[in-house]
């Protein structure tokens, strides 16, 4: 069925749509079909204003979505920037003042006071829920435990379709199927380790093996090669890197509340 709509707003037209969506989804409820019968469609009542209040409205919800569209931008812009200005950082086509002197790239397993090791399996017989949430597959679970193994780590996805999956962990957490990346803190950041490591995702997802499930082990991590200054340099350069994530965070954050006051406001005009 095909309903053209020649003499309305946009306003009017979303007024429509969520009438019709609630009769689908209650047919969806009571049948288990997301769709509206003929007669149920022709008695939908429409609660459409008049068409100076359309336009009031559609103006108003245009101004909202090019505040999203606007802010969208922002926050590519801000990811676009970190991407590259890492990038030139950790392979020192850009450098602070303060720091000379060429540092050659060196493979993680020969780096000082970095360690790559195997998460430790977590079976659901042995999972007690508790206050630190457990890391599989390189990303946080919804499940929790009583116990943790690291804390303030990157871990890396064992197997899987995303094995080698990069990902920093702020806090206490149980690494399961995973590998660890930790540093001590007497010679490196684990900021500038995490965001060193992350300009060579690309490389460590191509040290997938095996077909079906793929893995990757700590030792293809370890083989790595990455660039490692002096701790100073790399709290500076993790400082600066830090301030843009930050903001980036700020950015989402703003959008996201945009997005639900939108949300709202359709909920509330549109009943």
């Amino acid at each position: 069925m095909i309903l053209r709509i020649t003499k309305a707003t946009p306003a009017a037209i979303r007024w429509g749509n969520s009438e019709i969506q609630k009769v689908a989804q209650e047919g969806a409820r009571n049948h288990g079909l997301l769709n509206i019968g003929v007669e149920d469609f022709f008695n939908i009542e429409l609660r459409i204003p008049e068409k100076a209040e359309q336009e009031k409205i559609a103006d108003f919800l245009s101004a909202v979505d090019q505040k999203i569209d606007l802010e969208n931008q922002k926050l590519e812009n801000l990811e676009k920037y970190k991407k590259s200005i890492t990038q030139q950082i950790l392979t020192q086509k850009l450098r602070f003042s303060e720091f000379t002197g060429l540092i050659n790239m060196k493979k993680i397993k020969d780096c000082k006071g970095i360690t790559v090791k195997k998460g430790r399996a977590l079976s659901s017989s042995d999972l007690v829920s508790g206050n630190y949430p457990v890391v599989a597959g390189g990303k946080t679970s919804p499940y929790s435990h009583n116990d943790y193994t690291n804390e303030n780590a990157v871990t890396i996805s064992a197997s899987g379709a995303y094995a080698g999956y990069i990902s920093y962990h702020k806090g206490r957490f149980w690494a399961s199927d995973c590998s660890v990346v930790e540093c001590d803190h007497n010679y490196n950041d684990m900021v500038f380790v995490y965001n060193a490591l992350l300009i060579n995702q690309g490389d460590i997802y191509s040290c997938q093996t095996g077909g079906a499930q793929p893995h990757v082990y700590p030792d293809n991590i370890k083989n790595i090669r990455i660039w490692l200054p002096e701790l100073d340099e790399q709290q500076k350069i993790a400082g600066f890197l830090s301030s843009i994530d930050e903001k980036t965070d700020l950015q989402k954050t703003k959008l996201d509340h945009l997005k639900t006051f939108k949300k709202s406001l359709l909920q509330r005009m549109f009943v």
